[in-house]
């Protein structure tokens, strides 16, 4: 019988795939957890019972500003 050696990079690439399962658990997990609390209304109840948290929470979500500045050097010629 021959048995096959399991390199690091493979071993790395089974371990991302490994959290990639539990993050999908996860999210899914927290999906259904938001539902079964009442969705919508249970954030306006956590929004008005404990507006610090809520605010924690959108914090979270909202993507950080981003500043970038462009700078081109065009030139166009129309020749007749």
């Amino acid at each position: 019988m021959n048995y096959v050696r399991i390199t690091g990079t493979f071993m790395k690439v089974i371990d991302i795939l490994r959290k990639d399962k539990v993050n999908r658990t996860i999210k899914l997990a927290l999906s259904e957890s938001f539902h079964e609390l009442g969705g919508k209304s249970w954030l306006v109840k956590l929004g008005k019972e404990d507006p610090k948290t809520y605010a924690l929470l959108l914090a979270r979500l909202i993507p950080a500003e981003v500043q970038a500045e462009i700078t081109a050097d065009v030139t166009h010629g129309l020749e007749q």
